[in-house]
């Protein structure tokens, strides 16, 4: 398994993942006290139930295609494949370390 890296405290996690170089979007770190495993983003997500400071979420990032329309009538697709793409490791983390992974990553089959 790769190394994350492990902050102190979740709210040290959310600073760093708006002002570390190295905290790319997509990033998997962990905060061992609080018992969290999350993904680096401007609004960074956890993906355990212990979230401390960082942001829940309420669908699973795997899902996160918005469509909109656009004053000038164009549409705008946004998409977050870097935090896709991370779900699947940051579950494994979490579930190595024996730490309840939030509900809604759980999609149905």
């Amino acid at each position: 398994m790769k190394e994350y890296i492990d902050f102190p405290s979740s709210g040290n996690a959310y600073d760093a993942c708006n002002s570390r170089e190295e905290m790319v979007t997509g990033r998997i770190f962990t905060v061992e006290a609080e018992e969290i495993v999350g993904i680096s983003w401007a609004w960074p997500i956890a993906i355990t139930k212990e979230y401390g400071h960082i942001h829940s979420v309420s669908s699973d990032p795997r899902t996160w295609i918005t469509k909109a329309d656009l004053s000038d009538g164009s549409k705008h697709v946004l998409e977050e494949p870097a935090i896709a793409a991370s779900v699947k490791e940051a579950i494994k983390l979490a579930q190595s370390k024996g730490w309840p992974v939030a509900d809604v990553y759980y999609l149905p089959m």
